[in-house]
Order: structure tokens, then C-alpha cells, then sequence
């Protein structure tokens, strides 16, 4: 609680935290994936008292030594609550006789974000429509720990809703949930029967569950060779492989990354349980090239992409 020119002080403030949080909130939503997060990174000091300078003077000659007064207020700034505005909402003002202590917050209003949109087939601008402060709810006094729930509508198709949860403690945002879950798009030259498992494989990592993510990338190559193959049931893998070798030319195989290699990667860290980022992004980009090599060697005339 503070009094009246402390949260006059304070609100000349507000503006520079609201903006940052927004920006840090859109950057969240834009590109960060499941249990990401991000470090909401307020102005330094020096640069907000330099900022509401001219407006500490209107406030009369006593303020003349308030430095002192502005950094306690600053230093407080990570343990205040946050309140969302909803769309056409304002931040309630405040009315009190000079000895009465007021609570303070910073409120900030959900920008609009990019997000792939389900029923468009595409990432599209979202506008947020609807949000709550989930705990708020309940009879917690922790101003630091926030859980919102955050409502988007596609600007083009404008269909169902998609709904965000985002958890706020002291000034890190974490990317707790979504609905509908997220979608990849995998790169074009990916064949279309099978991008499903590159795209969930991608979500998994993204997700920092890198050693499903890998067992998903051995999945795509298995099941994409099976495909090509004469008897797709068979258990024998290295036969499976090496049919599928045989569909390729020379040049072809001196020039691009081997499926077969590339699943022998896959498996080793599987066995191994090992989650390792650097396999999942060097086999990841090695299937990717793959089937660029595909497409210009027309190896495949009949296969469907995106």
C-alpha cells in the first residue's frame, strides 16, 4: 500500500511497464511453443525517473528531492499484480484523501498476435477478444503468481475461438497451455501422407520433449520407406532400406542425406535414451534436404506435397 503522491508517482510510471509486458506477451505468443517462456525485461532505472522527470515537476517544488521515493517505488514493481484489460476496458482510476493508502497494479492490454489458424490452413493475424486473471478467483494473496487465460478470434475466417494460458511469476511469462494444441508446418517438400509425424515430431521438440521428437522423426523415415516398399509389412528393416536405396540413382546417393543413415542416428539415441538436441536438429535438417534432392531429381512423380 502506498499513499496518494506515491501512487500519483506511480502511475506516471505504469505506462513504460504496461508496454513492455505487451511486447513480451506478443513475442510469447508469436513464437514461443509449450512450457516456453519468456523474461519480461522492465527499463532500467535511470532511464524511467529521466522519463517522468518533467512530470514529477508539475507536481510542485516538494518533489524536487524524489529520486530517492521513485526507486523504492521502482524496486517494488516486480511483486505488484498485473491487471488485464479486456477489449474497450479501462483501468479503474482511484479517489482518496491524502493519508488513505491505495493498492497500485499495472494493467495491460493482450496485443494482437500470429498464430496458424486450424481452419485457414495458414499462421494469420488473431485478435484477443476475452481474458480472465484464472487465480484470481480463488482467495490467494500472491500478486506475484498470475495464471491468464487468454481468448484469440482469426481475423479472417473468425471461427471458434482459440484460447491461450499463460502463467505469470514475478517477471517470467510461461507458455502453460492452448486450445486447440499447437500445429506445425513442416517445410514443402515434405511429402503430404506423412507430415504428420515430422509436424508432431517438430511439437514434441519445441515442447522440450526432444526424445519423443526423436522417436517421431524415426517413425516418419520408417513408415515413408515402408510406403515405397513391395511388402510394407515386412519386419526385416535393412531389406526395407535397401529396396529403397535401389529406387534412387548413383548421383542422387553421392549428393543427399541417406534415410537410412539418418534412422540409424535416430535409433542409437532412442536405445540410448538419449534427448539430444543437436541429433534431433542435424537429422531433422538432413531429412529436409532429403527430400528437396526428391523433388529436384522428380524422383517421385506421383507423390503429393503440401
Amino acid at each position: 500500500m502506498i499513499d496518494k503522491i506515491e501512487a500519483t508517482i506511480f502511475y506516471m510510471m505504469e505506462p513504460l511497464f504496461s508496454d513492455v509486458i505487451e511486447k513480451t506477451l506478443k513475442q510469447l505468443l508469436d513464437t514461443k511453443h509449450l512450457y516456453q517462456n519468456l523474461k519480461v525485461d522492465f527499463p532500467q532505472f535511470e532511464s524511467v525517473f529521466k522519463s517522468i522527470t518533467p512530470k514529477l515537476m508539475s507536481l510542485g517544488p516538494h518533489i524536487e528531492n524524489s529520486k530517492p521515493m521513485v526507486n523504492g517505488l521502482y524496486n517494488h514493481v516486480p511483486n505488484l499484480n498485473w491487471q488485464l484489460l479486456n477489449p474497450n476496458e479501462r483501468k479503474a482510476g482511484y479517489s482518496a484523501g491524502p493519508d488513505v493508502e491505495i493498492e497500485v497494479s499495472i494493467s495491460f492490454s493482450p496485443p494482437s498476435i500470429r498464430s496458424f489458424c486450424h481452419n485457414c490452413g495458414e499462421k494469420e493475424p488473431y485478435n484477443f477478444v476475452n481474458g480472465a486473471d484464472f487465480l484470481y478467483v480463488f482467495p490467494f494473496n500472491n500478486p506475484i503468481t498470475q495464471v491468464f487465460t487468454l481468448v484469440y478470434e482469426c481475423q479472417g475466417c473468425k471461427d471458434i475461438p482459440e484460447v491461450f494460458l499463460v502463467r505469470r511469476e514475478k517477471t517470467k511469462l510461461t507458455l502453460s497451455g492452448r486450445s486447440p494444441i499447437e500445429e506445425i508446418l513442416v517445410e514443402p517438400q515434405i511429402p503430404k501422407s506423412h507430415k504428420k509425424y515430422m509436424s508432431d515430431a517438430i511439437l514434441a521438440f519445441n515442447s522440450g520433449q526432444t526424445l519423443a521428437g526423436i522417436f517421431l522423426l524415426r517413425t516418419f523415415i520408417e513408415q515413408y520407406v515402408r510406403s515405397k516398399n513391395k511388402t510394407p509389412e515386412t519386419d526385416n528393416i535393412e531389406l526395407l532400406f535397401t529396396d529403397y536405396a535401389s529406387t534412387l540413382p548413383d548421383d542422387f546417393k553421392n549428393r543427399f542425406p541417406s534415410l537410412k543413415n539418418n534412422y540409424d542416428s535416430l535409433s542409437v539415441a532412442i536405445h540410448l535414451a538419449n534427448p539430444s538436441d543437436e541429433v534431433f536438429l542435424k537429422v531433422k535438417e538432413e531429412i529436409e534436404h532429403h527430400f528437396e534432392g526428391k523433388k529436384a531429381f522428380r524422383i517421385i512423380e506421383n507423390e503429393k506435397y503440401q
